[in-house]
């Protein structure tokens, strides 16, 4: 694996987009170890790199909670106050500059995400609760993220607890059956239930799929929006 990630950074380290903070390849694989850590989702990666960077030029600390979890041993999510206060050289909370190791074996794209970094004003992520993570210019907008974040996270505990019910309305022949295929493929966490109802086309429809949430004790309080569909997927 080591000679691969090698191989990756050689044959781009010429062409890279050049900073003062990845100064040698050994740098490469520590930020695109964090990297790795962070994104689940591949079109991020490059933002998530960009917020590293930007930090890095603002000399601002990384606070990046895989760091301070590898250190520790510990689930990201298992992180409490004492332990971003930890006395360890992996605490990004705590030092600033990159830590002294990577902390896992990155792959190609986290390689490449270091290399050609997408060129964003970012400076904070935060989950979004599907997977991915909202970005923010300022503490500010971060903050409002957070609290989505927190909200995204009461309404799954919610759904998790009681269970759900899917219902997919539309006319028919817009591809209800294979997406009920799909969302009960993702039927980890919660006992999903999906429902499909035919209804006629409306006038100047365009997309022609409903998508709501019903849990098994009662509604909730979500609207017809395609995006529950993502909602279904990260549970």
């Amino acid at each position: 694996m080591e000679i691969e990630q090698n191989k990756i950074i050689e044959s781009h380290w010429k062409k890279r987009k050049r900073n003062k903070f990845i100064k040698s390849k050994f740098d490469v694989l520590i930020l695109a170890s964090i990297i790795e850590k962070e994104g689940k989702k591949s079109e991020e990666l490059k933002n998530i790199s960009s917020v590293f960077l930007n930090r890095l030029n603002k000399n601002m600390k990384l606070q990046s909670d895989v760091t301070v979890a590898y250190a520790l041993n510990k689930k990201g999510n298992n992180l409490n106050k004492l332990d971003l206060k930890s006395k360890n050289y992996f605490n990004t909370y705590r030092y600033r500059g990159l830590p002294p190791t990577p902390i896992c074996y990155p792959g190609e794209k986290a390689i490449l995400a270091v290399l050609y970094p997408n060129d964003t004003d970012y400076l904070y992520f935060v989950s979004n609760g599907k997977g991915g993570h909202r970005f923010s210019k300022n503490f500010s907008e971060h903050k409002k993220n957070i609290k989505l974040w927190i909200k995204d996270l009461k309404t799954m505990a919610k759904i998790k607890k009681e269970g759900v019910l899917l219902v997919i309305s539309s006319p028919s022949g817009t591809g209800k059956t294979t997406i009920c295929k799909k969302l009960l493929e993702y039927d980890k966490n919660i006992h999903l239930s999906v429902s499909v109802t035919t209804r006629k086309k409306r006038k100047n429809e365009v997309e022609g799929i409903d998508y709501y949430f019903r849990s098994k004790k009662d509604f909730l309080n979500l609207k017809s929006q395609n995006s529950f569909i993502e909602n279904a997927l990260c549970f």
